[in-house]
């Protein structure tokens, strides 16, 4: 029987860049991230995935943590699919806006709901 190791922190990277650093009880945003307004919508982002890290961490979520998978986490958490989907009419900037996201997650989110309903 093979002990595995667990990690007892995550770096979490944001479109490339180092953007957090979680263990289990803190958060250290970092680089540019931390220099951000706390209602920013990368901060929001990122703040959604370092909870998702936390939860990986405590073994309340499967791992292996993945930066993927920690963003698609924040979306779920961060865009309702059903008011997308009611708003769907409206441009990826003013939903960003309305949703408190970057334009990007925006974006994805409507690719992936697509994806889900056969569009």
């Amino acid at each position: 029987m093979t002990d595995q190791l667990t990690p007892s922190s995550i770096l979490i990277q944001y479109q490339g860049a180092p953007a957090a650093l979680v263990n289990a009880r803190h958060l250290s945003f970092l680089g540019d991230v931390r220099h951000l307004p706390p209602a920013d919508p990368v901060v929001k982002v990122v703040a959604q995935m370092a909870y998702y890290a936390q939860l990986v961490l405590s073994g309340q979520m499967h791992g292996p943590y993945t930066d993927a998978d920690a963003e698609r986490f924040a979306r779920l958490a961060l865009i309702d699919e059903h008011e997308l989907t009611q708003r769907r009419g409206e441009s990826d900037t003013d939903l960003a806006v309305y949703f408190g996201v970057p334009v990007d997650q925006l974006a994805r989110a409507r690719h992936e709901l697509g994806a889900v309903h056969g569009r």
